[in-house]
């Protein structure tokens, strides 16, 4: 029984599929001037939220980290200092 409940039904669409399908009947009942005008507030709600996090996380480094078996047996290299403390000795 729990196999037959676990195991997705052909039929059942998937998530992406109903986002498409529920896209599809938005677009019906939308003019061309509000899909743009939404588009466009869109648009500009995600650059703010991207100006944001530019604000918030200025580092522009990028850390990597390699937690394989192989990588903890080498030495580690010295740590450098962050862009911020270069920027505070002017």
């Amino acid at each position: 029984m729990n196999d037959i409940l676990a195991s997705p039904d052909p039929d059942d669409p998937s998530l992406e599929e109903l986002f498409l399908k529920a896209d599809r009947i938005g677009r019906k009942y939308q003019t061309p001037e509000e899909i743009e005008a939404f588009e466009q507030a869109l648009k500009t709600e995600v650059e703010a939220i991207s100006a944001q996090v530019d604000q918030q996380f200025p580092e522009q480094e990028v850390e990597m980290m390699d937690y394989s078996p192989a990588s903890r047996s080498r030495k580690k290299p010295p740590l450098t200092k962050s862009r911020k403390t270069k920027s505070r000795k002017k």
